[in-house]
């Protein structure tokens, strides 16, 4: 056997060796493509879930939102609705007792006033001061030379 064949034969080895070697790292390469294509679909399936859950869950909480300010609104309205009418009606009350203690302050000063002159007062009038409690009210009223004070008790509380 010469150097020839001895080349040869090397050659065919090698040749050999090489063909195994292109093999094992084409399996190689498609079982690491196989596997990283596995992986990719697979985080892709997970974050394709965490992106649905995430939207789901903003979802619920814009929804959730949306009612809670829908009752706060409708309760503020609600609120608002009786607290005005209650508003509305403690002035009509309060407007209607002044108008009915005026009245009985007018019916009272004129009983009171009915034998002075009330002519001659009226011109000389400087100011008048009411004051009011539970019980009693007292009426100031002064003139150019002197200060009236007339006090009218009752026997029940004012209205």
């Amino acid at each position: 056997m010469g150097w020839t064949s001895v080349g040869q034969r090397l050659d065919k080895v090698w040749t050999r060796v090489g063909q195994r070697l292109d093999k094992v790292w084409t399996r190689v390469g498609q079982r690491l493509d196989k596997g990283w294509t596995e992986v990719r679909q697979g985080l892709d399936k997970g974050w394709t879930r965490v992106g649905q859950r995430l939207d789901k869950g903003w979802t619920e909480v814009r929804q959730g939102l949306d009612k809670g300010w829908t009752r706060v609104g409708q309760r503020l309205n609600k609120g608002y609705t009786s607290v005005g009418q209650r508003l509305g009606k403690g002035w009509t009350s309060v407007g209607q007792r002044l108008n009915k203690g005026w009245i009985s302050v007018g019916q009272r000063l004129d009983k009171g006033w009915t034998s002075a002159s009330l002519s001659g007062m009226n011109s000389n009038w400087r100011s008048v001061y009411i004051a009011r409690s539970h019980m009693h009210m007292k009426v100031i009223y002064k003139c150019n030379t002197q200060t009236h004070t007339h006090t009218y008790r009752r026997r029940r509380p004012f209205p």
